[in-house]
């Protein structure tokens, strides 16, 4: 045992220096991996807040003028409190009604007719070999 102490004593820090740098590594790994799940979940919250402000009908830009934030709406367990972020949402679209997204219109773009099988091509082509009268 003696020995040991003895040994390491002598190398000093070039001894402990290969296992520093694996520690080195893998602390630099742990530390990528809960930036990595730090914005997972900070992203996971916001799409959660987004959907829910979909869902009551406010802008996200305006909502977060508003005060409507994930930050401002986390439980002590940090998980988003969803009753209080609607609350908050439908006091904001309530005191300002014209914020409201219109629903989108399924029918908006459908075609009325049969398709016409002349193109434009075909129209300009037509209209191009017309004489005129001049």
């Amino acid at each position: 045992m003696p020995d040991s102490t003895i040994d390491n004593a002598d190398h000093g820090d070039q001894g402990d220096q290969p296992q520093r740098k694996g520690v080195r590594e893998r602390l630099d790994h742990a530390e990528a991996e809960v930036a990595r799940l730090t914005d997972l979940l900070a992203s996971t919250r916001q799409r959660q807040l987004e959907r829910l402000l979909d869902d009551v009908g406010v802008e996200h830009d305006y909502a977060s003028v508003k005060g409507v934030t994930v930050d401002a709406h986390l439980d002590e367990d940090g998980h988003l409190d969803l009753d209080a972020a609607r609350a908050a949402a439908e006091a904001v679209r309530q005191a300002n009604p014209g914020t409201r997204r219109p629903r989108p219109n399924p029918l908006a773009g459908a075609a009325s007719g049969p398709p016409t099988a002349e193109t434009w091509k075909e129209t300009l082509f037509k209209h191009a070999n017309t004489p005129r009268d001049n």
